[in-house]
């Protein structure tokens, strides 16, 4: 998508592309919406042999797990829960089960209990599934787990649209448009957002999941992406023209150095992967990159701004099929920065998690010298 450079209004989970952690979530109204609780337990309690007799409870951030019943939290970490089925930093799923998203991991757990792999399926036949912040990882985590039969049917995409909310990747086009879709019923950003309260969002999302697997590309689906996806297509035609570029440092292969221009704004995250995959260098790639160098130009002054970010899946700590990312003191890191290139850095950038550090101003130092000051900088601990 395209986004303009100026400080962002932050919503993580559509603007970043990636999920809400606790520091970025609103806390939700204490009082617990007993329509919206009822009508999430009415879809896992559903009549349909191929649901499941779980049933799914929002929970606020911090709140810990009912007691008097087993529990799984899928993709938030919720105290107490009796599984975690969470990719989420300093989670405890149990290594069978465990993958890059968490809708991987529900699957895997879903498979696993039903082929036998895993003996102590039973105990959570009748499981309440918790969450605690909205986003597509934690909605299509928690569908598998209310609805396996359909979720394995659909695994593929279900697993591409987590890819596309949680790492900004264009696995596939469906999933990205997926992730829109069900990003768009709580995201401000959105035209067609609905409410801005994750509790309630859950409710709607469960009752569309089905019919937006679907009918993805018909009608119905359609009017829930085509706002958002018209964005990645937009930012796909800059490329297209010539006017952004991703490519390898010369310097070393594992910086990628994203060059567009400020007037076409923040470029989508999803794009950028796009052009990386055909590099061999996005996460599954012969030689994944360490680090992206965004290098945004003002046409008029021809001087640059820049964004020092991980790859946008990098700020999950533990991965499996992807390269996992050294982390690095964003503070310490603008602070050597700001010295070494005559300019002011900032922690943080509209990468949201992934993000480690932004310039605040625009200044003459080409791409290829910026390049050249963050390996130095980083060389003997991220690019050794």
């Amino acid at each position: 998508m395209l986004f303009s450079l100026s400080p962002p209004r932050h919503h993580p989970q559509r603007l970043s592309l990636l999920p809400r952690q606790p520091e970025q979530q609103q806390q939700q109204p204490h009082a617990t919406k007993a329509a919206t609780i009822c009508r999430c337990a009415a879809l896992a309690s559903s009549s349909d042999a191929s649901s499941s007799s779980r049933r799914f409870q929002f929970v606020r951030y911090g709140d810990s797990a009912p007691l008097q019943t087993t529990t799984i939290c899928c993709d938030g970490l919720v105290p107490n829960a009796s599984l975690q089925l969470t990719h989420w930093t300093n989670n405890e799923t149990p290594e069978q089960f465990y993958a890059d998203t968490s809708t991987e991991i529900a699957m895997n757990f879903v498979e696993s209990s039903n082929n036998g792999a895993f003996d102590g399926g039973g105990a959570y036949e009748d499981a309440l599934v918790l969450n605690n912040h909205y986003d597509t990882d934690g909605v299509l985590s928690c569908f598998a787990l209310l609805e396996p039969e359909f979720a394995l049917k659909h695994k593929q995409i279900f697993i591409e649209a987590a890819e596309s909310g949680d790492f900004g990747e264009f696995s596939s086009e469906d999933g990205v448009k997926l992730d829109i879709a069900l990003s768009s019923i709580c995201d401000p950003l959105s035209s067609l957002c609905v409410t801005d309260d994750d509790e309630l969002a859950y409710a709607l999302a469960f009752e569309k999941v089905k019919a937006l697997v679907e009918r993805l590309n018909e009608d119905f689906g359609e009017k829930l992406w085509n706002e958002g996806y018209d964005q990645v297509l937009e930012a796909e035609k800059v490329f297209e023209r010539g006017n952004a570029t991703v490519r390898r440092s010369e310097k070393d292969a594992r910086l990628a150095i994203v060059e567009s221009r400020t007037e076409d704004g923040y470029l989508s995250s999803q794009v950028v992967h796009k052009k990386l995959k055909e590099i061999g260098a996005d996460g599954l790639g012969e030689n994944p990159v360490l680090r992206v160098l965004r290098a945004t130009k003002d046409e008029g002054s021809g001087k640059y701004r820049y964004f020092y970010e991980k790859p946008s899946y990098g700020w999950v700590k533990k991965l499996k099929r992807r390269r996992e990312i050294p982390d690095v003191d964003a503070d310490v890191l603008a602070e050597k920065l700001s010295g070494r290139s005559s300019s002011s850095w900032s922690k943080g950038g509209p990468l949201g998690l992934s993000a480690i550090c932004q310039m605040n101003e625009y200044v003459s130092l080409s791409p290829n010298d910026m390049a050249k000051i963050v390996l130095d900088i980083e060389r003997g601990s991220v690019f050794t």
